[in-house]
């Protein structure tokens, strides 16, 4: 496994604040590539370090392990998994407290819309690069082969890191509980990286023929620029999408929600020259890493279409064409383009006029909800569908308290939770359906 010094997140940026060092280099093409050979050393010896005191089981167990861990917790003994979950390092020093509290009540007061714009802007942007997409490919066929799940556990993640329901709760701080779900996903990139480069049921070959492999051509698993590139679909993503739909957001607000995002980052085991990032330089940045990176694939078509039918089932009678219509408001033209989506609802074209009269129409208060409603449907739907799945027993428990729901606007009863499973299977065999009846 080839693999340059990334280490746990003690040091600030070079440069830049807790640094005092010589300016970082630029991030420009050349250092792109060489980031794509970047791992995360100290959780790969980690990772390696579970695989050796389980050789009796395959690396698919050893993925479940780790997530297990994210759902249950750390485990009860004094052993090195716990001891990663609940003993890392510090914050970064250039991390503010107090901005990381800002940029979490940004998070709360457009928490519906950034939901909705989570599944509809930052997963499909994403799915759109091609080479960092097949990683999230294999890891659903190397753990449950449950897309669903991948779909849920990131949603779980923005919640804990977003402190949703408990405000200055201090989750990011080492015991929180979005430092420990951070540290959980940290070690499972390591876990997956390893099943990925070792397991015999993966190929190392480029021959598009091979339904399971790895090509050296897409650099290292879960790399320093993929990495990088998650994290602005995270935050650039987001503040575009709220642009397209009419959010009048304070852009201080959405810096300091950017920067709650870079300390997540850290945590993640991003190189901390990279780390952290204004918004104009986010920008930027992330443009580069679309013009690298953003072309069709069958992995990333795969993915969208698993995440499309997952918002389609979430949605209230009459109101599938929502997510897929909602999707092209928000995303840009190469994720169109890259994942092949399907047209919008008639109406559309409505939303898509409104948007193009700019900020003068969001200045009307009937407009500017018009606008948003769509991604306030999504985002309360989605959540709504992984807590009905996680109370029937179809998925792992989705963390999601009484505070939380609050905020979220997620007030429900059993009849209701019923009502929707029954549409939810409804609509699944419906599905299921229409495919044999196309395979015939």
């Amino acid at each position: 496994m080839t693999a340059t010094p990334v280490d746990e997140p003690r040091r600030g940026r070079a440069g830049g604040p807790g640094g005092g060092g010589p300016a970082a280099p630029p991030v420009d093409d050349r250092r792109l590539d060489a980031l794509r050979a970047m791992c995360d050393p100290p959780a790969d010896k980690l990772a390696e370090r579970l695989r050796r005191g389980h050789e009796g089981i395959d690396e698919r167990e050893v993925v479940r392990l780790v997530l297990r861990a994210l759902v249950d917790g750390p485990p009860d003994d004094d052993g090195p998994l716990k001891e990663w979950m609940c003993d890392g390092p510090p914050l970064p020093p250039w991390a503010d407290a107090a901005r990381i509290a800002r940029g979490q009540a940004f998070f709360a007061d457009w928490a519906l819309p950034i939901s909705a714009l989570l599944y509809c802007a930052s997963l499909p942007s994403a799915y759109a690069a091609a080479d960092g997409v097949q990683v999230l490919a294999l890891t659903s066929d190397l753990a449950t082969k449950d897309l669903t799940r991948r779909i849920a556990e990131t949603g779980q993640m923005v919640i804990d890191v977003m402190d949703v329901g408990h405000p200055a709760s201090g989750t990011l701080a080492p015991g929180g509980q979005g430092y420990l779900t951070v540290r959980g996903v940290r070690l499972l990139h390591a876990v997956v990286r390893q099943a990925i480069l070792t397991s015999p049921d993966v190929s190392h070959t480029c021959d598009e023929s091979v339904a399971r492999r790895w090509c050296p051509e897409w650099g290292q698993p879960v790399n320093q620029e993929d990495l990088l590139g998650t994290l602005l679909t995270f935050t650039v993503s987001v503040f575009h999408g709220l642009d397209r739909l009419g959010v009048p957001y304070d852009p201080a607000a959405a810096g300091d929600y950017l920067h709650a995002w870079c300390v997540v980052g850290a945590l993640l085991g991003i190189d901390g020259s990279l780390l952290p990032l204004d918004r104009d330089g986010a920008e930027a940045l992330a443009e580069t890493i679309a013009r690298r990176h953003h072309r069709s694939s069958d992995a990333g078509r795969r993915l969208m279409d698993a995440l499309l039918a997952d918002m389609e089932h979430a949605m209230p009678r009459g109101l599938r064409g929502v997510p897929r219509t909602l999707v092209r408001q928000v995303v840009t033209p190469s994720v169109v383009e890259s994942l092949d989506l399907p047209p919008a609802a008639w109406w559309g074209r409505g939303l898509d006029l409104l948007r193009r009269l700019g900020p003068l129409a969001g200045r009307v208060p009937g407009v500017r909800r018009a606008m948003q409603a769509p991604s306030e449907l999504v985002g309360r739907s989605m959540m709504r569908y992984f807590v009905d799945r996680s109370m029937l027993g179809l998925q792992a428990p989705f963390r999601l308290d009484a505070a939380a729901a609050a905020q979220l606007s997620l007030a429900t009863s059993a009849r209701r939770r019923q009502r929707r499973h029954r549409r939810i299977q409804a609509r699944a065999r419906h599905a299921h359906a229409h495919t044999a009846g196309g395979a015939r």
